[in-house]
Parts: C-alpha cells; sequence; structure tokens
C-alpha cells in the first residue's frame, strides 16, 4: 500500500465497492420462496427473515467498505 499513489488508492477503494455492489447483488437474488406466480413476471415470494437478512448483510458490507477505505486511504507515515 505504501508505493500506490492518493489516486490509485482512490481507484482501489471504487474497486472494492463495486465488489461489495455485486457481493450484494448475489445475495439480493437468492431467496428461498416460491417463485413465477404469473408466467414471465419476476414476482418472489420471501419469508419475513429475508429482509431481514439482507439489511445485515448490507450494513456488514458497508462497514468493511468504510474500514477498508479507511485503512487504504490514510495518510502514509512518513
Amino acid at each position: 500500500m505504501r508505493n500506490l499513489n492518493l489516486a490509485q488508492r482512490v481507484v482501489l477503494v471504487v474497486g472494492l465497492a463495486a465488489l461489495c455492489v455485486a457481493i450484494d447483488g448475489y445475495f439480493a437474488t437468492r431467496s428461498s420462496g416460491w417463485f413465477g406466480y404469473a408466467p414471465n413476471t419476476d414476482v418472489v415470494f420471501e419469508p419475513d427473515g429475508g429482509k431481514t437478512r439482507l439489511l445485515v448483510v448490507r450494513a456488514a458490507l458497508a462497514v468493511a467498505w468504510a474500514a477498508a477505505g479507511l485503512v487504504i486511504l490514510r495518510s502514509p507515515k512518513q
């Protein structure tokens, strides 16, 4: 990390954000309910815990991204 300049570190943090979005997309599309109530629709039934699980995953990803961003973007020790 010490060999990277500020622009490279910013790109790394943005890349981590993109990775978090991809992970969130994976968990958001997983469901354990029935699907396809009507033909050619994306209607999904999720149990009550589906939204809570998604909220926990998103919160964990946000905290991990913020912590990684702080570590990556902190001023190098001289």
